[in-house]
């Protein structure tokens, strides 16, 4: 469990990377909001791409060199960033980075879901707890490292060195499985039939929609709260950064308490999660409320349990192809993490930062439709986890 939080905390830094740097990397860069979003949706992009090629690959193969092989990939991209890069060559290093990610996170989730059951949803809650710990504290420690007039490159690479000394770690660590993990059910024989059987599930079909829509609000907000902050409510860059922070210290606190509850989440928190961040989101857009940092600390108090969530019902779902399955909700659904960013940033770029979160509360809202749908889905079905 050490070793699974201390590798969390890492990539919950690299989630917030680009958002906490976006004033430096828009001047070194030369970018406005849409690029920003593009670059940000570019590391979400690359982890969906590393989540979705992990999950047939730990169906299949033992845990440890995966992950020892995908902390150094990410390790080596993020140390070569360089203070005169292109914006094409930014594009490459966060994507590359974001591949090895996405892959050594579904290593540990998958490994997660298969040796704990019902009990997953704690245990993965405990672990993503971790990355919001290092998402809500890089924020400030890139404050004050750019305060001492420190340019971007330096929290990158610190960041790379860490996975480095990570990757050496995970090769004697008996945290991860020795061979490739049990199933419940007979193994698809393929990674094509795989797919079709976990996308045969309808439940798994409405937990991807609430997933996709849930990991661009967590990107979206990370990137755009520092131009929020100063364009839309009239506050110092600083609040915006403080409100990464809030947002991701709720993210920790809700995961916390659902380790902490009696009995295990389920579905029907979506609904309610959702529904309760697009009310609160909407309501600081509609009356622009300056408390930015209790908002978005409440938003995330609200969805935090989500993520998480998700991936322990992909998991059970489809018990056949677990690997498959967590990574078609969490790697698919990542994509959402690159197309609303990149869609919010273009409309941010026209209308203001305003209409940003405008949209990032639409999509809360979609998120609590989703979750009627799958609650809906699992009553059909007699499951006992809704």
């Amino acid at each position: 469990m050490i070793f699974g939080c201390s590798a969390f905390l890492l990539f919950g830094g690299l989630l917030v990377l680009v958002g906490a740097l976006q004033a430096e990397l828009a001047g070194a860069l030369g970018i406005g909001l849409r690029d920003t979003g593009l670059l940000g949706a570019t590391l979400v992009l690359g982890i969906g791409a590393g989540i979705f090629t992990a999950g047939p690959a730990i169906d299949r193969r033992p845990g440890r060199p995966l992950f020892a092989a995908s902390a150094v990939v990410t390790g080596a991209a993020l140390m070569g960033v360089a203070s005169d890069m292109t914006m094409g060559r930014a594009l490459a290093h966060v994507f590359v980075a974001g591949l090895g990610a996405g892959f050594y996170e579904t290593v540990l989730n998958t490994t997660a879901v298969a040796r704990h059951g019902e009990q997953a949803v704690r245990r993965i809650a405990f672990m993503h707890s971790a990355a919001t710990v290092g998402a809500m504290l890089s924020p400030v420690a890139i404050a004050i490292w750019v305060a001492g007039d420190g340019g971007f490159t330096g929290p990158f690479r610190a960041l790379g060195a860490a996975h480095l000394a990570l990757a050496l770690w995970g090769t004697s660590t008996s945290a991860l499985a020795s061979e490739p993990l049990p199933h419940d059910a007979p193994p698809a024989r393929d990674s094509g039939q795989a797919l079709r059987s976990v996308l045969s599930h309808g439940s798994v079909v409405a937990l991807l929609v609430a997933s996709f829509f849930y990991v661009g609000v967590e990107t979206s907000v990370t990137l755009f709260a520092v131009p929020f902050a100063s364009e839309h409510l009239g506050l110092a860059a600083e609040r915006g950064q403080a409100g990464i922070s809030a947002f991701w210290l709720g993210l920790l606190a809700m995961r916390l308490a659902v380790v902490a509850a009696p009995r295990p989440a389920g579905a029907g928190m979506i609904v309610a999660a959702g529904a309760a961040a697009a009310a609160v989101l909407g309501a600081t857009v509609a009356f622009s409320l300056p408390w930015i940092e209790a908002v978005l600390g409440l938003t995330g108090f609200a969805i935090g349990a989500l993520f998480p969530l998700f991936i322990a019902l992909a998991g059970r779902l489809a018990p056949e192809a677990r690997g498959t399955s967590v990574a078609v909700v969490s790697g698919l659904g990542s994509a959402g993490g690159f197309v609303l960013p990149w869609l919010l940033g273009a409309l941010g770029d026209a209308r203001g930062a305003g209409a940003v979160f405008a949209g990032i509360a639409l999509a809360c809202a979609v998120v609590s439709g989703a979750g009627a749908a799958l609650v809906r889905s699992l009553r059909t079905r007699g499951a006992a986890f809704e």
